[in-house]
């Protein structure tokens, strides 16, 4: 491996240990979010919320 392979593979694992990503399911009966949340060394740099309710009431109909 070559010095700049080297350096490049450290500078990934050193930058990807850094990343966490989360993902939270909040369901209180009326809805249904599937939270993710991507942090850079502590900090939320990402937050999206995903509604699952259409999904939900769509594979319970299928089911019925």
């Amino acid at each position: 491996m070559s010095l700049f392979g080297g350096l490049e593979s450290t500078m990934v694992q050193t930058l990807g240990s850094k990343f966490e990503v989360e993902n939270v399911l909040e369901d209180d009966g009326d809805t249904m979010l599937l939270i993710t949340i991507i942090r850079f060394d502590g900090i939320v740099i990402q937050r999206h919320e995903l509604d699952l309710m259409p999904m939900y009431q769509s594979f319970e109909k299928r089911l019925k």
